[in-house]
């Protein structure tokens, strides 16, 4: 019986645990971030909440045209961290004890990938249209 009920409790430690975990979703100027169920559009923070500890989800940047991915920001709570990989893939601990311990210490995890303003070139003579006096190549 008293080993039901510490099963009872630990279950309810975990449930508690994973219902207080969020992963923001930090979409800088530059590109969006997609991931099965959402999508973050430039320039907004998006919240997943994270309610089961089997969670696991992969985030994809979509650079938009004049930029151009570089890779996923480091920083203390910041997952994928100096990854160069479109991809980033958050999956909990299959053990069920990692997973509440990982949630308990991330409350909000992050991710933001990080972009490199490459510049518009529409007439491809190498030179970004801002500083190209002649754009359209017609002389």
């Amino acid at each position: 019986m008293t080993s039901r009920i510490l099963k009872i409790l630990a279950i309810l430690a975990v449930t508690s645990l994973v219902a207080g975990c969020k992963l923001e979703v930090v979409a800088v100027q530059g590109g969006d971030v997609a991931w099965g169920g959402g999508s973050c559009p430039e320039g907004r923070n998006c919240v997943v909440e994270i309610t089961d500890p089997n969670f696991s989800n992969t985030f994809t940047v979509t650079p938009k045209p004049g930029y151009e991915f570089v890779k996923w920001q480091r920083a203390p709570g910041f997952l994928c961290g100096n990854s160069t990989s479109l991809v980033c893939e958050v999956t909990m601990p299959d053990d069920d004890n990692a997973a509440a311990a990982v949630i308990n210490l991330f409350l909000t995890g992050y991710i933001m990938p990080v972009y490199k303003d490459v510049g518009i070139d529409t007439d491809g003579d190498g030179i970004r249209n801002e500083l190209d006096e002649d754009d359209d190549n017609d002389g």
